[in-house]
């Protein structure tokens, strides 16, 4: 490695720590490791295990299967307290692994002191599944809380089938989980039913159309489309400037009013429409 002083060093390995193959030809390949700060090394392979290491002298102290098909453990994520390792890949579950807490040693001195953090064990708390497809990357962030001074601390996960996870570290097991989808959660189309007016909300502007009242629209060709020339309904077209995309717009059942939102503002429209020329005032 190089730093700004101008001088090079050359790193030397001091430890070397062997995954087995269990009998197979090809290697086992490492895909994810987890340094923490007392020395303990946890990795995750394509064999579907995670295993505690001892970092000082190299040699595996606990074995956990993430899933009973060796389904290759693709990603790793730490609590902030390194008491907790989340693993997922290949096998969609996400598993908590959680290291004991230390038993009080008692001492002739007034202040109690703790077994060393290396020989705590870790056992497996719990899983969870709420992705379909190969989860590909786990984080650990921090989520503040409204009208408090702390923070909640959530396990992140994504992967092949484009949505989030979010988890929240410290109820693993019995919290539950909530999904991100990577589309909206709203429907940008909104209808005024008493005016039959349509409204399309886009990234920059906002389209309304005009239904026609003349069809007779019956109960057994509801699902059946109905073609209409896309230049004679248009009414109007609100553009809106802004630096962010819309999330949101609403058109209220009498047609009087249309309310659009983004990242930054909230907007709210006063319409009048002329019934005959079907044109925005």
């Amino acid at each position: 490695t190089r730093s700004s002083a101008s001088t090079s060093h050359r790193w030397k390995p001091t430890l070397r720590m062997t995954v087995e193959n269990r009998g197979l030809r090809e290697a086992t390949k490492v895909w994810a490791l987890e340094a923490l700060s007392d020395g303990t090394v946890i990795s995750g392979d394509s064999l579907g295990h995670v295993q505690i290491w001892d970092g000082l002298s190299g040699t595996m102290s606990q074995t956990f299967n993430h899933n009973e098909s060796g389904a290759d453990v693709l990603c790793l994520a730490l609590s902030e307290d390194e008491n907790k390792v989340f693993a997922s890949g290949v096998d969609s579950r996400v598993i908590c692994i959680e290291r004991q807490q230390g038993n009080v040693v008692q001492s002739n001195s007034k202040n109690a002191s703790f077994e060393p953090p290396v020989m705590r064990k870790w056992i497996n708390t719990g899983a969870l599944r709420q992705h379909t497809h190969d989860v590909k990357a786990l984080v650990v962030c921090h989520k503040h809380v409204r009208n408090n001074s702390d923070y909640l601390e959530l396990l992140v996960s994504g992967g092949v089938d484009t949505k989030l996870c979010t988890y929240v570290a410290k109820d693993f097991k019995s919290s539950r989980p909530k999904i991100w989808y990577n589309w909206p959660m709203l429907s940008p189309v909104s209808i005024s039913r008493k005016r039959r007016l349509l409204c399309v909300a886009r990234a920059k502007q906002i389209d309304i159309y005009q239904l026609d009242c003349s069809i007779d629209v019956k109960l057994q060709s509801v699902l059946d489309p109905i073609v209409k020339d896309e230049t004679k309904c248009h009414v109007k077209t609100i553009s809106i400037q802004s630096s962010f995309n819309l999330n949101c717009a609403t058109i209220s059942d009498d047609g009087n009013f249309l309310a659009a939102s983004d990242a930054a503002s909230t907007y709210l429209f006063s319409l009048g429409i002329e019934e005959k020329k079907r044109s925005n005032q």
